[in-house]
């Protein structure tokens, strides 16, 4: 999988890993928090 380097719309992001809606947004959400919790740099 590909992504530019700007990001991709959820949208996007749906048909490039054949995720739902849901799954994204629980993928992004986790990333979120272990990235807080390691106290890397946010992910915007």
């Amino acid at each position: 999988m590909e992504a530019r380097p700007a990001g991709l719309h959820t949208y996007q992001l749906m048909a490039a890993t054949r995720l739902t809606r849901s799954q994204v947004g629980r993928g992004i959400r986790h990333v979120r928090d272990v990235v807080a919790a390691e106290n890397l740099t946010p992910s915007t």
